[in-house]
């Protein structure tokens, strides 16, 4: 799956109207499978919904749509990062008609962990919006590790480092993650992670970690598997030696000892 995943924590937008109740929010995960097929229905409110997660960022910065009905179609098809245990679950709150929240994640197996790729609700919402988002996250992510005989270790995500990108929007994406209650994976260590770019640079990031079973540290194995994971899932697309040499770089830059999430 080719969609940049690091754009988690969307800026919400400004409220507008007054703040609806929980009863009067549709929230629903949407068929890929019927999305992939090209049913006009689900097909409509999935590329709105990509589009309402989409449209805080410059236009230059816009993942395409292609990419999301990408997602869709590789999910249908159990191809999703070379996985057919691998899941992509699309969700997307409304109001009436319309849009106020939407999420994009994918479970990905190996590493019994669920991958935050976009989220993002309306200000108007307050904390409601992403603790619905999140709930639907958590049992999305539970559904699909039982579904393979595992248990749910934890929702993670990519995030900027405040040392080498420090802006608001990064900054708002840190603290999505933290007041989920994750932490930083390896601060202060040798751990190193980039996010690759077609050209062969790369952009240093840090993994957001939410343990769900009371961990506070990553045993090096777990570590080198939950970074196979994501690097399969949303960096496939890349050129093979772009790939390899980062991923390569990232693997042997864990230490020999566990590390700890810092919060």
């Amino acid at each position: 799956m080719t969609l940049n995943q690091k754009r988690a924590g969307a800026p919400q937008l400004q409220q507008t109207g007054p703040r609806p109740t929980e009863k009067q929010l549709l929230v629903e995960s949407i068929n890929l499978a019927k999305v992939a097929a090209g049913s006009p229905p689900e097909r409509e409110l999935f590329l709105r919904g990509a589009e309402f997660l989409i449209e805080p960022f410059p236009p230059a910065e816009r993942v395409p749509m292609r990419l999301f009905m990408e997602g869709a179609r590789e999910d249908a098809a159990r191809t999703l990062g070379g996985n057919p245990n691998n899941r992509y679950c699309f969700t997307i709150a409304r109001k009436g008609d319309d849009i106020v929240g939407a999420s994009s994640v994918i479970y990905m197996d190996e590493a019994a962990a669920v991958l935050i790729g976009f989220v993002r609700a309306t200000a108007g919402l307050g904390g409601m919006g992403m603790r619905i988002l999140g709930a639907k996250m958590l049992e999305f992510g539970q559904a699909s590790a039982q579904a393979t005989g595992k248990t749910l270790q934890s929702i993670c995500g990519e995030v900027e480092r405040p040392d080498t990108m420090n802006t608001d929007e990064s900054r708002a994406r840190l603290k999505l993650f933290r007041s989920l209650g994750a932490g930083v994976l390896g601060r202060g260590t040798s751990f190193e992670y980039h996010q690759p770019e077609e050209d062969g640079s790369l952009l240093p990031l840090s993994i957001a970690v939410l343990p769900l079973q009371n961990q506070t540290q990553m045993r090096p194995y777990e570590v080198a598997t939950l970074v196979r994971s994501i690097y399969a899932t949303i960096y496939d697309h890349l050129p093979k030696d772009v790939y390899v040499g980062a991923l390569t770089k990232i693997l042997i830059s864990i230490p020999d000892k566990p590390l700890q999430i810092v919060r």
